[in-house]
């Protein structure tokens, strides 16, 4: 027994197994399944959404791929969609913000302005100008996405170092050269550091819009399941987003 606890409490599972105990003993004598369900319940539907076919049902999908599977690969073609956009846009902009008094001047303030919006608010106009399906949620997630790619790398060229750039003058590198062999290779971690944030975002993003402007997903799935009063479906889908 010892051995066994003392594997829980390095494993950092120690913590979780009251949790698990209460959530099953609460639901079964303290709430309704509608309210509640128990954990037991929440992992027999997950485990069931991943790897039973689906019969027909409100939650759409394929009837060749498991429900949790089908509707997490639409998420995810859809994150790295916008994740795709907004590293090809963000990436060099962050660059020439950052490179680039002029740019950045002209730049900032628009960026200071849109970048506090929540991507969320976006979605009443992503709708009245793409309509529903892929083309809103992937521009919500574009949306998330871009900023913190944007500033992390325009940090990122700023905090270059200096030294490095006067030892490359003095040895008689080019700006170009400068840039490319010097200013990118400083900036990488933050590029990096930006797209991981963002990345995050943009996931939490697109389960917020597909509650709303999609007919499948992740997000479509949970309110779905929420409209039938199906909560282990509700919880399964969130445990799938994690």
């Amino acid at each position: 027994f010892s051995t066994i606890l003392g594997t829980l409490v390095r494993r950092r599972f120690l913590a979780v197994i009251p949790l698990v105990i209460v959530w099953e003993v609460g639901a079964r004598f303290g709430a309704t399944d509608t309210a509640l369900p128990a954990f037991s319940a929440v992992v027999e539907t997950f485990l069931q959404g991943l790897f039973t076919l689906p019969v027909a049902g409100p939650y759409g999908g394929a009837n060749d791929v498991p429900i949790l599977l089908y509707q997490a690969g639409s998420s995810l073609v859809r994150v790295g969609a916008g994740f795709g956009f907004a590293a090809l846009i963000g990436i060099p902009l962050g660059f020439a913000m950052g490179y680039f008094k002029t740019v950045n001047s002209n730049l900032d303030p628009i960026v200071s302005t849109l970048r506090p919006i929540p991507p969320i608010a976006w979605i009443p106009l992503a709708i009245l100008w793409f309509g529903l399906g892929m083309k809103p949620t992937i521009f919500i997630i574009f949306i998330g996405t871009l900023f913190p790619i944007v500033l992390n790398t325009q940090q990122g060229v700023r905090g270059a170092s200096k030294r490095l750039t006067e030892f490359a003058l003095v040895l008689g590198a080019s700006r170009a050269q400068i840039l490319r062999k010097v200013i990118v290779y400083e900036a990488f971690p933050s590029v990096i550091t930006g797209m991981r944030v963002g990345f995050g975002i943009g996931w939490m993003s697109v389960v917020a819009a597909e509650m709303i402007a999609a007919k499948s997903g992740l997000g479509y799935l949970i309110m779905t399941a929420r409209w039938v009063f199906a909560t282990d479906m509700v919880l399964a889908g969130m445990l799938m987003a994690a």
